[in-house]
């Protein structure tokens, strides 16, 4: 019979556990307050005692350090007493209703007595959830058919997994509770295992082809794809070209070498599921729209060279809009190549991201409304338009760039679990705000779990972290003023930004306080002091935003024109549209001049939209005040070649880097709906496209109030 654990053994088990990421030998020697020689000895023991109940022991990563697959945390726990309790507990109808789907993509037939045991609730109420989801699926074209065996799912499998998919990323958290804390069973002893093998196939992927995954994203498909697997491995599969139906665009992904690697690993589940076309091509589409970053340029198919090309595309367009010159362009177009890269199949196979909030859009107006004009060329190669929350993740890769700054620096490590993207926007904005920090990093809460002694003076991080041996300040990804001058004071708190003159003021601060009052508590008073005198370290510019003014207020009926011909030259069109602003005196000559001089140079990148140009220049290239201007065709011409036709070609004149962009962000919005793009193009007169732009501004406005 084998030997209980020991109580040492018992604490390093609980410590394993417990963790969500490997455990270094350091690091449990410090936990565990004994010498890594005698850690050593512990895992020994249990490897063995572990092996004669045949659990799988605890696995040792090579530079990365120990941890336990899930069904071995299951089973320990349940010889050292220490079961989860099987009921999931009270939960809202919504998070019910996400439970009984998993429970519904798992089964064949799930019973109602097995939900009513797992939700710890009435009969009648989870017959009511079941008819809500009832009506959802239904709108899906899934159904859930209910008879005396129980209920399952019955549709199209395409649909039942992207519907399945949409919920779990909804409720990411559900998701985990569901896993550690549902009775142990055969089918989820099962998933564990799978689960166990896609960490170990994802973190392979990673190292073969050079590419990293946000922490976030690997849960995600450590969690939905065994549940895929799951399903597959019980003939749950795709139709023949369900999932893509197209000849070469199954051949370009098939050329990918994501494609040859997904075969190896999918093999071990069953010859079948190899040769199954289908299936690989949609476990490359999860890959493919996970990644963070990439280094396999010079290995690029027909669709990776195309967005290549318009990485350089939007970005050029960006720096022509915004008259921005950036002073790392090959890296930016690095990263913005792999970023969009992921966003494509994301896109295309509908899956975008539509969780967040509205930060990027609300703190840096100017650059997020850059950016949703610049990446028309991108929206045109799957022609669906982006999602606010997808442009604002491109916004962050233009927003690094630009708030970037060189200095001497000091040290802070930075931990993020998000995207690359947002990593460097953090990484910017601190760079920005505090010159005099040297910021290393980031890195995933992955890799600061490995790290065995902390360099730094100070370790800031996006997500909760347990203090080694230096001190942890958690802040959001995005910084708004309010997080800035807590970070600031914590920054001073802990003596990282205090400057020599902060110092010789607060001594001179306390000389004379000592002499004129009776001071209780020194430490309190200087943490204090610091905090006051903190806030003149490196103040961040603030950017003044004056009035702007909406698109109906520039663009008036005396400035839209309309024109019947179509004979002659985009440099001509350019110089009629921007006709009403000359007389007015809002322009003068050498403005037109700079905005057909600017498409000589650059190309058509004026081209935003379909069928739409936004003719502009610098502002000392000749703008008096600030304006705008529209000249409709009834029939299209061709700006610069054949490739771009143009029937609106709006003029804008700016006079600062700000004024304009309220205006310019309600064209985007009126230029993002096709409907109201094509009633711009249907008008007929002046005041028909006029009351286009008029609705379209009390839609807006009501809907923010």
């Amino acid at each position: 019979m084998t030997k209980r654990f020991t109580q040492n053994e018992t604490k390093l088990l609980k410590i394993l556990i417990n963790a969500n990421s490997y455990q270094n030998i350091n690091s449990l020697a410090e936990k565990m307050g004994f010498s890594k020689r005698s850690i050593y000895t512990f895992f020994r023991s249990i490897s063995n005692k572990c092996l004669n109940l045949k659990i799988v022991p605890p696995r040792n990563v090579y530079h990365q350090g120990y941890f336990l697959i899930d069904e071995s945390k299951i089973k320990i726990q349940e010889i050292l007493g220490d079961k989860r309790i099987n009921k999931i507990g009270k939960l809202t109808s919504t998070k019910r209703r996400t439970i009984d789907l998993l429970l519904l993509f798992l089964n064949d037939q799930v019973t109602t007595k097995k939900i009513i045991r797992l939700e710890d609730v009435s009969k009648n109420t989870i017959l009511s959830d079941l008819n809500i989801l009832r009506n959802e699926l239904k709108e899906h074209a899934i159904y859930l058919e209910s008879n005396q065996k129980g209920h399952q799912l019955v549709g199209r499998e395409l649909n039942i997994r992207d519907f399945c998919r949409s919920k779990f990323e909804q409720n990411s958290k559900l998701l985990e509770i569901f896993w550690r804390q549902i009775q142990p069973s055969k089918i989820f002893s099962e998933l564990l295992n799978l689960k166990s093998i896609l960490h170990d196939w994802v973190k392979k992927i990673e190292l073969d082809l050079e590419i990293t995954y946000t922490d976030n994203m690997r849960l995600f498909f450590e969690n939905y794809y065994s549940f895929v697997l799951y399903r597959m491995m019980n003939n749950k599969l795709l139709l023949s070209k369900e999932f893509i139906s197209d000849k070469s665009e199954i051949e370009d992904m098939k050329n990918n070498v994501e494609f040859k690697l997904i075969r190896t690993f999918i093999i071990q589940f069953g010859r079948n599921l190899a040769d199954d076309t289908d299936e690989c091509l949609y476990l490359e589409s999860l890959l493919l729209e996970g990644q963070r970053g990439t280094q396999s340029i010079l290995s690029r198919g027909k669709v990776k060279n195309r967005i290549f090309n318009i990485t350089g595309k939007i970005i050029k367009n960006f720096k022509n809009i915004s008259g921005t010159i950036f002073k790392d362009e090959t890296q930016l177009e690095h990263d913005l190549y792999g970023h969009l890269l992921a966003t494509y199949y994301r896109v295309k196979y509908h899956h975008q991201y539509t969780d967040g909030d509205d930060q990027i859009k609300n703190e840096y107006p100017d650059i997020y409304t850059y950016t949703r004009i610049s990446i028309y060329p991108f929206e045109k190669l799957n022609g669906e338009k982006l999602h606010e929350n997808e442009i604002s993740l491109i916004a962050i890769y233009f927003g690094a760039q630009i708030i970037k700054e060189n200095g001497t620096k000091k040290s802070a490590l930075i931990v993020c679990s998000s995207g690359i993207g947002t990593s460097r926007f953090l990484m910017a904005q601190l760079n920005n705000i505090f010159p005099s920090l040297k910021l290393i990093g980031p890195i995933s809460e992955n890799e600061y779990n490995s790290i065995t002694k902390i360099k730094p003076d100070i370790v800031i991080s996006t997500i909760t972290l347990k203090k080694r041996n230096r001190d942890v300040i958690t802040v959001n990804s995005i910084l708004n003023e309010s997080e800035i001058n807590r970070l600031r004071k914590e920054l001073a708190i802990h003596n990282i930004i205090f400057s020599k003159q902060s110092n010789n003021q607060l001594k001179s601060l306390l000389d004379v306080i000592a002499d004129n009052a009776e001071i209780n508590n020194i430490s309190q008073l200087i943490i204090g002091l610091k905090e006051i005198l903190t806030f003149d370290i490196d103040p961040k510019p603030k950017i003044e935003r004056g009035y702007q003014p909406m698109l109906s207020e520039l663009i008036d009926l005396s400035r839209i024109q309309f024109s019947d011909t179509a004979n002659f030259s985009w440099e001509e069109a350019i110089k009629r549209a921007a006709a009403p602003l000359l007389i007015n005196g809002d322009i003068s000559d050498s403005y037109i001049d700079a905005m057909i001089g600017s498409v000589n140079k650059n190309g058509p990148y004026i081209n935003i939209g379909s069928q739409v140009a936004l003719a502009h220049a610098r502002p000392e290239m000749g703008v008096k005040n600030l304006s705008m201007a529209v000249l409709k065709l009834n029939r299209p011409i061709d700006l610069v070649d054949s490739n771009h036709k143009i029937r609106l070609i709006f003029v804008l004149a700016a006079v600062d880097s700000t004024s304009h962009l309220k205006a310019l962000s309600e064209l985007a919005n009126i230029l993002g709906d096709r409907k109201k793009l094509k009633q711009l193009l249907d008008s007929k007169n002046k005041n028909e496209f006029l009351n286009v732009i008029l609705r379209s501004e009390e839609n807006e406005t009501s809907s923010s109030m």
